[in-house]
């Protein structure tokens, strides 16, 4: 049996081709392939709901916007059978998992932050407008799903979190400007079988299954924002020094000693903007392919 990999996925279109001009740019609908739907069917061993569900974390997606988590599954396909959404975070022990990191390895992220996750949703129904703070490739499974997506950056620009509509404005964002609907000049996707939609990190989205029940799949790539990497990366370096590996005291709570912290702090900022002058390029690279640090990043 093939790997499923990045040009497995996104196949005619050329690998190289997708980083350079869809990857954290604009989405990407690559018409369906029976081919990659047997993989990735042969991958799941089975798209049962039933027995998707004996090896997921199940969720049940109600119309208020809140989760029933872990529900039986007897109770699960009846909330299923009255319209609600099933979300199926697939364990980690599944052998589609390899392949899952393998993906995310070659689109350069932290292989072990990736994950795979399954929709369930009745015909007709879906999704309400969101945005991700991750970027997501789907495989339609079953039935036919239609998309609408459109870029975030009018109210909002690179998320630091999820949002859906109809909540507060996220941080950062011009709550002036905050949609109450997609965008008109939304581009509209139908996904069926075999069908793959890659949507950016950041857009607005939402999805809504045809006539037939839809089934489909994500595999999710968690971004890593430059002001957390360089956090942890700076962290990673001060705890090095065993002068800042030492405990805060008096703080907190009545404060006694921060006459005598507020001393201290010049030496450790200067401490600080040494380790952040000193780095360079070639050592934040390696430090980045520090399986400990990659640990601390997922």
């Amino acid at each position: 049996m093939p790997d499923l990999s990045l040009s497995s996925l996104v196949a005619p279109i050329p690998k190289q081709v997708f980083l350079d001009e869809y990857w954290r740019k604009k989405p990407l609908l690559v018409p369906g392939d029976p081919a990659r739907l047997h993989l990735v069917e042969a991958l799941l061993g089975s798209t049962d709901l039933r027995t998707l569900m004996g090896k997921s974390k199940v969720k049940v997606w109600q119309d208020d916007g809140s989760d029933i988590d872990d529900p039986p599954v007897d109770a699960a396909m009846g909330y299923y059978s009255q319209g609600y959404t099933i979300y199926l975070n697939l364990s980690r022990k599944e052998p589609i998992y390899a392949q899952v990191q393998a993906v995310a390895r070659e689109l350069g992220e932290v292989p072990t932050s990736s994950l795979f996750s399954m929709f369930a949703v009745k015909g007709a129904h879906g999704s309400t407008p969101h945005f991700d703070r991750y970027d997501v490739l789907t495989v339609q499974l079953r039935g036919t799903k239609r998309w609408r997506i459109a870029p975030s950056d009018f109210f909002v620009k690179n998320p630091d979190r999820n949002w859906a509509m109809g909540h507060p404005a996220p941080p950062f964002a011009d709550a002036t400007k905050l949609p109450t609907e997609m965008p008109a000049d939304a581009a509209e996707f139908e996904l069926g079988p075999g069908a793959v939609l890659y949507t950016p990190a950041g857009h607005l989205h939402y999805a809504t299954a045809g006539a037939e029940d839809s089934l489909s799949c994500n595999l999710t790539v968690p971004t890593v924002l430059w002001s957390e990497a360089l956090t942890k990366i700076v962290g990673y370096k001060l705890t090095q020094d065993e002068r800042m590996r030492e405990t805060i005291t008096g703080m907190f709570g009545d404060g006694w000693n921060r006459p005598q912290l507020a001393a201290d702090l010049p030496r450790i900022l200067g401490k600080l903007q040494r380790i952040v002058a000193e780095m360079s390029v070639e050592e934040l690279l390696k430090i980045a392919s520090d399986e400990a640090l990659l640990r601390i990043l997922k």
